[in-house]
């Protein structure tokens, strides 16, 4: 009992203790209001770093006061690391979808602190997907484009308060090349230098001069730097693959070497603006070959957001990385107002999932769609995959594993339709993965290797086909050997899967040969654990 009374008592008292706190961060906090008009017109690195230390207090005390002061404990070592990239931090929304307000980023980054991440150096990075070392538990990176004045004003003081480092791409012809300007948008190299001596801050390319969309046809359509050959008006014509992959090229040295004089360091990253070098709208098929292959004899780390192929948001290492010099990074970006709890939802669902899994659609963790319509239905807990009007089918690809390497995944299933029901094992990518394909009359293993698909083996008879109510489909992925199954009967096997898809993730597609009629429920997942024959 008196145990019971000194603990309450001791609590009330640290309740009163942190009231009281909190009161003297509020006056603080509006008498350094006060103040602020002033500070943001001198634009000065010595006043901008002051007012970020004093910010960073205020924001420390904060932080221990919502946190209490204690982070998740960390237990194991993630095999795999998640970029996210930010533009501009402001004060309140601007109605974008790529800037982030001060109140938001504080929430993400107070709660990356609470749960135990820690961010790391894009050097680290390089090493860890060389093989070269190992990173430690709940490592993230944190990277800003443009090279904004706003995001290094609004950040820091937060960036500082949890400890906490963070990448900055520049566009260099704009700041590296900028001493004198005022700061109010693009950061001169004045405060470059300082970001980069924080050790907070690794400040990296973005683009020297390419940043600006130019005219990519005679009626002058605009496309982006790395992605198009532009439009040569005097002479009514484009660029010719020399003359693209010149430009491409002097702007990758250019950026560079900008960046070298100023802070005396080798750049090691290159963000590709819009994260466009030729994935998306191209008029040059060629461009996503050629650009990165350019990119390689100045830059380790090229980053982009999105590519049509690579469904896992995470970047791992794999074996195969130890001779690489150069690496594409992907990065996550961050949706205008997320707060601590959507970027915390975000890493559960991309990072590495661990053998054995099950999936019961409680919640989303981390199904991709492909294409089609794939939604996770909480009610009725089950992956819905639904072929959009002009589409032949839906997929969706499980984020998180891309690891996996022998295993025994079964599904339950219903196709009203009877549309073909498509288990993908071994999924690296849209062009590296083997699958079953179960249909009516026929069960194939198939597999795609560098974009060329064929089928290893298949069985056909009129006694193969789908049971008309919900039923099971398993693929069993060990070795160089893959079996497909229905309700636990296999059905065709075959040890003949290209050794280079040796690891993998898994997925599920839909497909009717007639333009909207693919349509498949998916219920209770299961994967097993194979352990490698001896």
């Amino acid at each position: 009992m008196g145990n019971a009374i000194g603990t309450s008592s001791y609590d009330a008292h640290l309740r009163r203790i942190k009231i009281y706190f909190s009161f003297l961060i509020v006056f603080l906090i509006l008498a350094f209001a006060a103040g602020s008009m002033f500070l943001k017109g001198a634009f000065g690195v010595m006043t901008v770093s002051g007012r970020s230390s004093a910010l960073s207090v205020l924001y420390r005390a904060e932080y221990l006061l919502s946190s209490g002061g204690k982070n998740t404990a960390v237990a194991a070592e993630d095999n795999g690391i998640l970029v996210f990239v930010y533009h501009g931090i402001l004060d309140k929304p601007d109605g974008s979808n790529f800037n982030t307000t001060v109140a938001d980023f504080k929430s993400q980054m107070f709660a990356l602190k609470s749960a135990g991440y820690n961010t790391i150096t894009l050097d680290a990075l390089y090493k860890y997907l060389r093989g070269e070392v190992k990173l430690p538990p709940k490592s993230v990176i944190l990277t800003f484009d443009d090279g904004r004045f706003d995001s290094f004003y609004n950040g820091d003081p937060i960036l500082r308060a949890v400890e906490f480092k963070a990448v900055m791409f520049v566009i260099t012809n704009f700041s590296a090349d900028n001493e004198t300007g005022s700061g109010s948008y693009y950061l001169t190299s004045q405060y470059l230098k300082s970001m980069e001596l924080s050790g907070r801050w690794d400040i990296e390319v973005h683009t020297q001069n390419g940043h600006s969309p130019f005219p990519i046809d005679a009626l002058g359509n605009p496309g982006h730097f790395f992605s198009h050959k532009a439009w040569i008006l005097k002479e009514n014509r484009l660029e010719t693959d020399e003359e693209f992959e010149d430009r491409v090229d002097t702007d990758f040295a250019l950026g560079s070497s900008d960046l070298e004089q100023v802070l005396n360091k080798k750049p090691i990253g290159f963000a590709f603006p819009y994260g466009d070098f030729g994935q998306h709208d191209t008029n040059y098929a060629e461009a996503m070959k050629i650009v990165p292959e350019v990119g390689k004899k100045y830059y380790g780390l090229m980053f982009y957001q999105d590519m049509p192929s690579v469904r896992f948001h995470a970047n791992y290492f794999t074996e195969a990385n130890r001779s690489q010099k150069s690496f594409l990074i992907k990065r996550i970006d961050t949706g205008p107002g997320w707060k601590g709890a959507d970027i915390l939802a975000s890493i559960e669902r991309s990072l590495p999932k661990s053998l054995p899994y099950s999936d019961s659609f409680e919640k989303d963790n981390g199904w991709i769609k492909a294409w089609g319509s794939a939604k996770v239905q909480t009610e009725t807990r089950e992956l819905t995959l639904d072929s959009l009007p002009q589409q032949l089918g839906a997929a969706a690809i499980l984020d998180g594993t891309r690891l996996w390497k022998d295993y025994y995944l079964t599904a339950e299933v219903d196709v009203p339709y009877h549309n073909n029901v498509y288990v993908w094992v071994r999924f690296k990518d849209d062009n590296n993965n083997a699958a079953c394909n179960f249909g009516s009359g026929f069960v194939h293993i198939e597999q795609t290797v560098n974009g060329e698909k064929r089928v290893i083996k298949g069985e056909r008879g009129a006694d193969i086909g789908l049971p008309s109510e919900i039923f099971t489909v398993g693929v069993k992925a060990e070795g160089r050997s893959i079996e497909c199954l229905i309700n636990d009967k296999s059905i065709v096997k075959s040890d003949f899967v290209s050794p280079a898809l040796e690891e993998g993730g898994i997925g599920i597609k839909t497909w009717d040969p007639a333009p909207g009629l693919g349509l498949l429920h998916v219920k209770n997942v299961m994967v097993e654990k194979l352990e490698p024959a001896d």
